[in-house]
């Protein structure tokens, strides 16, 4: 139980982190863009999944790039903001979640609406 506990812990510490570490040590105006929503941490603290969702989905390919490309100065500026024994590897992922829960409210509203018309 206390390993669980300690990798959702990290995980809150990691989102939290690396949101100031885009707002505000990275220069560039693109990372403003993303919004972080969840970290997800295997229970050997060794890999972090950074989940985000950005406003343009046009912009996806260019933000993946972004983030693969910052990788190593997150890692830099993390290391200097969080004392861990080791830092775990990590990667980002988009988080289609909203898109999801979207696609299923539109599905429940269309069968709602076949359900009045019958």
């Amino acid at each position: 139980m206390s390993k669980l506990w300690r990798s959702e812990k990290i995980s809150k510490l990691l989102l939290k982190e690396i949101c100031y570490i885009l707002n505000n040590d990275l220069k560039d105006s693109r990372f403003k863009k993303i919004t972080l929503t969840y970290a997800k941490i295997t229970n050997d603290l060794q890999h972090a999944s950074i989940y985000f969702q950005i406003n343009n989905k046009n912009e996806l390919d260019e933000i993946n790039k972004l983030l693969k490309k910052a990788g190593g100065v997150i890692r830099f500026y993390l290391s200097r903001r969080i004392h861990l024994k080791e830092l775990p590897d990590f990667k980002f992922i988009y988080d289609d979640s909203l898109e999801k829960s979207q696609r299923i409210e539109d599905l429940l509203k269309e069968i709602n609406s076949e359900r009045n018309e019958n």
